[in-house]
């Protein structure tokens, strides 16, 4: 949908000349579906077509689990940040793509300079932002996923204050998250948020497989 998306593209493809290393996601193709199979050769493609369930974002950790101890501990083990993917936003770039998101919206200008290797710099460097964002994010925290389709927000309080202007607030598309969690009440071996899909029965049956797995190793 960037009226740009042509000349990023072009520039992709001047930096990525095979095209099998060349990936894009995206859940709606505005007419340009032939232009992005031609250029890209992984193409991940989403259009919500079925049940998906996301994991919560705006239910502030601070919030939730209420012992610091606990909440560092699942902040610094966040699968945000070890599984998915970094972000660089015009204000420069993040750990993760909430820490951009929630930067982009709150105007903390916390991003670090976009240069050559900006991912191999040491976590001291991304200190500010995991202060500032980690504890305003749940992503850390295994909570149960909604429906994309009911088209709500799960948000606790303090961040309710916080993102007053945000359109699903200002719309009272949300529902009030008011849970306390002293300590972790979940086992994070059986929480797998990167899932948002309803799995099947193969995927079902690898997923308890890896779990079995992870037991005997440990």
């Amino acid at each position: 949908m960037h009226p740009q998306i042509k000349e990023f593209t072009e520039y992709f493809v001047s930096k990525i000349p095979k095209k099998e290393q060349r990936g894009i996601w995206t859940s709606n193709f505005f007419g340009k579906e032939e232009y992005i199979r031609c250029n890209y050769g992984v193409v991940y493609y989403n259009p919500h077509d079925q049940k998906v369930v996301h994991q919560p974002i705006l239910c502030a950790s601070k919030d939730v689990v209420t012992d610091k101890a606990a909440r560092d501990k699942l902040i610094s083990a966040c699968w945000l940040a070890e599984q998915w993917s970094p972000s660089i936003t015009p204000k420069g770039c993040y750990r993760c793509e909430v820490m951009g998101a929630f930067d982009m919206a709150l105007g903390y200008n916390l991003g670090l300079p976009i240069e050559p290797g900006w991912w191999n710099r040491p976590l001291s460097d991304f200190k500010k932002q995991i202060d500032a964002f980690c504890e305003i994010c749940s992503a850390s925290i295994p909570l149960k996923p909604r429906n994309d389709r009911e088209q709500k927000d799960d948000i606790s309080l303090s961040n309710l204050e916080l993102f007053k202007n945000a359109p699903r607030v200002k719309d009272k598309q949300y529902v009030l998250f008011d849970e306390k969690r002293h300590k972790l009440d979940a086992d994070p071996a059986k929480w797998e948020p990167e899932r948002y899909r309803r799995p099947t029965k193969i995927q079902t049956l690898y997923s308890a497989g890896k779990r079995r797995l992870k037991k005997l190793i440990q």
